[in-house]
């Protein structure tokens, strides 16, 4: 868990993942977490033998994007841009800078260990 700022400011509403690079741990390893309007979050795994809640104990690649649209979003599709450009827009502090949401260009690479819990990410322009 922690808290996401972007130039200091809490990131509303991001997809949080952490990814392990351990080789040998699939997908089911990566750890998932969404922010609320505090820019906080809380990480989930899918991984077997695993309560699922935080991440693995290993060096991980950090990726931040935007969030999940809501459902009555999604459905208008296409024709939905200016509802979803003015969605994202009342979230504030967009747009998220793009090398955050991919492995090969993030800049956020943590070890996670097993007596820290709290791992702020701070992001920038």
């Amino acid at each position: 868990m922690g808290v996401v700022t972007l130039e200091g400011k809490p990131l509303r509403h991001a997809s949080v993942r952490f990814i392990p690079l351990t080789k040998g741990l699939d997908g089911n390893y990566v750890a998932k977490g969404l922010t609320d309007d505090e820019g906080r979050y809380t990480l989930t795994t899918a991984g077997k033998g695993d309560n699922g809640s935080g991440a693995c104990a290993c060096e991980c690649k950090v990726l931040v994007k935007e969030g999940p649209l809501p459902d009555e979003l999604v459905e208008l599709g296409q024709r939905g841009f200016r509802q979803i450009a003015a969605y994202r827009k009342s979230l504030g502090n967009r747009p998220i800078p793009r090398r955050y949401s991919t492995i090969g260009k993030t800049p956020l690479t943590l070890t996670v260990t097993p007596d820290q819990t709290d791992y702020p990410l701070e992001l920038s322009r």
